[in-house]
């Protein structure tokens, strides 16, 4: 049940973390962003038992930009991955559910490439976003819009955002545990927190 929810969050997640570094346009290739080991994606969703909340931190974000600093740069490239795997509820009962929900062995990574996107940088360095990009789960892809709000200090980004998804837009059939006594809802909310550094 969470575990399902879990793996949507997650993949939103990726998504929200692309829109944080996108630019008006695409350019060419310059400095790269590295991504720290603090930024993370959680999923949250409702069921007839209780809400849940699903983190992952394994996820993996390459991203170029066309000049040293944000204030100036165009992103030329960004892409997002997360493995299905990756995405942990600390219950290893739900895992397994969410594993087998999203056919993890059939479709292992859960994947965001970055179609276009708007960034705003004020001169006390607030960051608004607004980004646009392909979102592929259990291998179906579907086009997301995205809101971000961050901060830049320095050559240091750090960026927030939620985006709200339903499970059965990507072809996954919201569970039922326990002959249908305890039903999750298809909505899941995903959440990220991505913290980068321009190299």
């Amino acid at each position: 049940m969470k575990a399902t929810k879990l793996m949507m969050v997650a993949a939103s997640l990726l998504v929200v973390g692309s829109i944080a570094w996108a630019p008006a346009t695409l350019a060419a290739k310059g400095p790269s962003i590295d991504f720290s080991s603090d930024s993370k994606v959680w999923m949250e969703g409702d069921s007839t038992m209780h809400a849940y909340k699903a983190t992952s931190s394994k996820f993996k974000i390459n991203a170029d930009l066309s000049a040293p600093k944000v204030q100036d740069a165009n992103l030329a490239d960004l892409t997002v991955e997360i493995p299905v795997k990756s995405l942990k509820s600390g219950e290893g009962a739900l895992d397994t559910n969410l594993y087998k929900t999203m056919e993890a062995s059939k479709y292992p990574t859960i994947k965001f490439n970055l179609s276009n996107a708007k960034v705003k940088v004020s001169g006390s360095g607030d960051v608004d976003v607004n980004a646009e990009g392909v979102l592929n789960i259990h291998g179906q892809e579907k086009t997301v819009d995205l809101v971000a709000e961050g901060k830049v200090t320095g050559n240091t980004i750090r960026i927030k955002g939620k985006k709200a998804l339903l499970m059965s837009d990507f072809g996954v059939k919201p569970p039922n545990l326990m002959f249908g006594a305890i039903k999750c809802s298809d909505k899941i909310t995903v959440g990220f927190d991505l913290v980068g550094e321009i190299k």
